[in-house]
């Protein structure tokens, strides 16, 4: 009965061994495959996100393309040609040359609106709301577009900041002492006529004087910056030309 007694004993602990190790490699087997899962998911999940980005990337190129095209293009020399009328403007003034008055009147057009540039990018600013920029591997790039982003943000405080200058400055002297319908485009729909500017008087204004020199101040600075950013765009566009030409 003894040895019997021994015999199961045994028997059970060597059945107790096998069991611990029988779970242990069922864990084991279980904990290895969950992990597995999960890399196999993250794969799959950064796979998916880096095809979503390499989309983005496509559009945003386009969007820096357009916006590069349409500063060389459009604002800048739009810009410059301002700056001249500004300039003929002030000579005009300083001159007091009365004898030309119907010139200073298609000149100050520069003062009935204020020009700012935006840049404008959908896809980079649907980009930058999904958090996708931290998977961008390449470090340029991603330092670059999250430069972008606050670039973007100084553009639009100054455009909020010339907005309230002109409200707050500019128009104000303009209702007092301009006919508006005299300086502007035919196309802006003002209805000509009311009482003549009187440009003799407003030649010994120094606010006038002040006016029209501040606003030529504001768009040679206008202008400085969009030429500053022309580069950028340049390199931009180059970093994804290579970031899209990798894949």
């Amino acid at each position: 009965m003894a040895i019997s007694n021994k015999i199961n004993q045994s028997f059970d602990e060597k059945k107790s061994r096998f069991s611990i190790k029988y779970i242990l490699a069922e864990v084991f087997l279980i904990t290895a495959g969950i992990l597995i899962a999960l890399a196999i998911d993250n794969w799959n999940t950064d796979r998916s996100d880096q095809k979503k980005i390499h989309t983005y990337l496509i559009e945003i190129k386009k969007e820096f393309e357009q916006e590069q095209k349409y500063l060389s293009e459009q604002f800048i020399p739009a810009q410059k040609k301002r700056i001249e009328l500004n300039k003929r403007a002030l000579s005009i003034i300083q001159n007091k040359q009365v004898d030309s008055t119907d010139v200073l009147q298609d000149l100050l057009y520069t003062m009935t609106h204020f020009f700012v540039y935006l840049p404008t990018g959908p896809m980079y600013d649907e980009f930058m709301d999904q958090n996708l920029l931290y998977k961008i591997k390449n470090e340029d790039l991603k330092f670059y577009l999250k430069q972008g982003n606050e670039a973007g943000k100084d553009f639009e405080r100054w455009f909020e900041f010339y907005k309230v200058e002109y409200e707050n400055i500019y128009k104000p002297f303009m209702v007092k002492n301009l006919n508006y319908s005299e300086i502007v485009l035919d196309e802006d729909g003002y209805f000509k006529g009311g009482t003549p500017t009187n440009y003799k008087k407003l030649f010994n204004n120094l606010e006038f004087w002040n006016i029209v020199n501040f606003k030529g101040e504001r768009m040679r600075k206008m202008l400085q910056r969009c030429e500053s950013i022309l580069p950028a765009y340049k390199y931009g566009i180059d970093l994804l030309d290579k970031e899209l030409g990798s894949k």
